[in-house]
């Protein structure tokens, strides 16, 4: 308990400011102000696909065929990686996807601000068996 009245003095507290360091996340993009894009853009990038798929053997038996949606992350040197099937259609052609997308060249990377950022972005791969 202390008693304070109009006489009492008060000493004044003077705060030093302390320097926070800031701390950088390695945030993933959903949108940017430029997209990453792969060699060649979507035309090349599909033609890739198309080149470098193999039709899953019990797909082709079971008549199975759609889209497969696979999303990743586009890190800052282009490089692919965290990917994970959103809507599969099964029947081998799931992890076949994920794996035509790793075998993927490096893409330009996303840029905010002038600066590479990471990007993380759901691309279709189409099954669809000929004939």
């Amino acid at each position: 308990d202390m008693d304070i009245s109009e006489d009492t003095e008060i000493e004044e507290v003077v705060f030093e400011p302390v320097e926070m360091e800031e701390e950088v996340a390695e945030e993933i993009f959903l949108i940017v102000e430029n997209a990453p894009e792969p060699p060649g853009g979507l035309a090349g990038f599909y033609g890739y696909v198309s080149k470098n798929i193999d039709y899953p053997s019990t797909a082709l038996r079971m008549g199975v065929s759609g889209k497969v949606f696979v999303q990743f992350v586009v890190n800052t040197d282009g490089s692919l990686t965290d990917f994970l099937v959103v809507k599969g259609i099964g029947a081998g052609c799931d992890e076949e996807a994920v794996r035509v997308l790793k075998g993927s060249p490096k893409w330009t990377p996303g840029k905010q601000r002038g600066k590479n950022v990471r990007v993380r972005m759901v691309i279709p791969i189409i099954f669809k068996i000929a004939g």
